[in-house]
């Protein structure tokens, strides 16, 4: 019988991220996120495990709390992987969602993370065309490691939470987002209806959860469809 880290084996590369095909992509970290809840749900998230984990993602740190998408892989960062840095840092190591947050906060702009840049800030990013740093602008994101480290979340925070889960409805990415919401959030209770009417919505269409949402956006079976099977995340 297979084990289920023989199975991902078949999808992880060559620095030990988790990925849709077995190569480098831009996304191992969020990936790797779903490997750990997998392994969680599994029953096989013991130490040793997330010693492991936390290993690989730190190869990925460039500075205390800035995360590169890969080893060898500076382009600029975005948000979905600091959504999968938050359930890894949930279920393995608080201090990096520390980390995460006390970056943020430093800088000049707060939760500017210039992957490209990392020890320089340029006023002219702040325009427009150069927001992608700018990882202010997911609050929701923010919300998910001020929870795993134990900070109490602010009315606002809440109902930016909120608004995601209306927001990101049924498109894929957007589902494992508010899957991974629900993964840390989802005992909060004033969230507890919108995620749960969030549940009935995409089980209409995808009965088996995110399970199956993934292996439709990998477009080819994947160990994720198995192990992450009927799950949405509570």
């Amino acid at each position: 019988m297979a084990t289920i880290n023989a199975d991902y084996a078949k999808f992880t590369d060559r620095f030990g991220l988790v990925q849709p095909e077995g190569n480098t992509s831009d996304n191992g970290l969020r990936f790797t996120a779903q490997f750990v809840r997998a392994l969680h749900l599994a029953g096989k998230l013991d130490t040793l495990a997330c010693t492991e984990i936390v290993e690989i993602v730190k190869r990925c740190e460039i500075r205390p709390g800035l995360f590169r998408r890969a080893p060898n892989n500076n382009v600029q960062q975005s948000h979905d992987d600091y959504r999968g840095l938050a359930v890894i840092s949930h279920y393995c190591d608080h201090s990096i969602s520390r980390r995460i947050l006390a970056r943020g906060r430093e800088a000049p702009i707060p939760y500017w993370f210039d992957t490209v840049d990392p020890d320089e800030f340029k006023a002219k990013k702040i325009f427009r065309k150069h927001m992608h740093p700018w990882l202010g602008r997911f609050p929701s994101m923010i919300a998910m490691h001020k929870k795993v480290v134990g900070e109490s979340l602010s009315c606002t925070h809440l109902r930016w939470v909120k608004g995601d889960i209306l927001k990101f409805s049924l498109e894929q990415d957007g589902i494992v987002f508010v899957w991974m919401l629900r993964i840390i959030l989802g005992k909060i209770k004033s969230l507890e209806e919108p995620f749960n009417e969030w549940e009935y919505n995409v089980s209409m269409e995808y009965p088996d959860g995110v399970g199956e949402v993934l292996e439709e956006y990998y477009n080819h079976k994947h160990a994720d469809g198995t192990w992450l099977k009927g799950d949405f995340g509570k």
